[in-house]
């Protein structure tokens, strides 16, 4: 049975290398999981499950609580009661902060006992989660941080045969091949999301600068044909509105009042 991975279309015919509709190449279709179906997903549960006490544990630790190394009569305060307190002091003295990425490593694991068809995991997995343990451990205990036993075992040693700038690329080589061998990433698919948010940006940053420089011409233009305008209304091209004033009234003054007006003054 094959599917077609565009439209998916499912063909019966395994002779059949193309989907008739869209032309795609049809790949061949994996069955679901029967076998190990109900236990994968009670192995995933009770890895979460152990995931979130390891993460509740280590959150809330203090020093005061009781340890494998130490006793206290004091209250316990670590949230997961005293095995949440013991948890969290093997595994902090053990791979020091790294040990707070375990739940979400342990939340990885779930995820592919959830999805994969067999309990058994695959060799490179397991490979890749030591090597990640050991890699970052190491390059916390480089920096100065607190990196556990692990991370003081890996450090000291490849310090002592690589110094400490071969050391530090010897580290850091596993850590990003340990990355790629328990998940799915891919540095070139990693890399090509950020070639095309680049180009995303050139264009708009590009759209952008056409906008602007649209505008500032047309903001030019604009100031252009104002001081036109006023120029050619200096020059009196243009014929500005003139007001005309009503003429004043004309008063008529009689001969007798005038020949009074002059004998008052005599």
């Amino acid at each position: 049975m094959k599917t077609c991975p565009t439209c998916k279309k499912t063909y019966k015919d395994d002779g059949l290398n193309y989907c008739l509709d869209d032309g795609a190449t049809l790949v061949a279709k994996r069955g679901v999981p029967r076998r190990h179906s109900r236990l994968n997903e009670a192995v995933a549960i009770a890895l979460l499950g152990v995931a979130a006490l390891i993460f509740l544990s280590l959150v809330s630790s203090s020093p005061s609580d009781p340890s494998f190394s130490t006793s206290t009569t004091e209250p316990v305060r670590n949230w997961i009661g005293v095995v949440g307190s013991h948890i969290a002091d093997v595994l902090l003295q053990t791979a020091g902060i790294v040990s707070y990425i375990f739940p979400a490593l342990l939340a990885l694991i779930a995820w592919r006992v959830f999805q994969s068809e067999s309990l058994r995991p695959k060799w490179y997995r397991v490979v890749g989660f030591l090597l990640f343990v050991g890699s970052a451990a190491g390059l916390v205990t480089m920096i100065g941080w607190r990196g556990g036993i692990i991370g003081a075992f890996f450090a000291t040693y490849a310090m002592y045969l690589l110094s400490t700038l071969g050391a530090t690329i010897l580290l850091g080589t596993m850590f990003l091949v340990s990355v790629l061998m328990i998940s799915d990433l891919s540095y070139i698919d990693f890399w090509g999301h950020f070639d095309v948010a680049w180009q995303n940006f050139k264009i708009r940053f590009a759209d952008w600068r056409a906008k602007r420089s649209a505008a500032r011409m047309e903001a030019a233009e604009l100031a252009k044909q104002h001081f036109e305008k006023r120029k050619e209304t200096r020059a009196g091209l243009v014929d500005s509105p003139t007001i005309t004033l009503p003429d004043a009234p004309k008063t008529r003054v009689s001969k007798k009042k005038t020949v009074e007006t002059c004998l008052l003054y005599t």
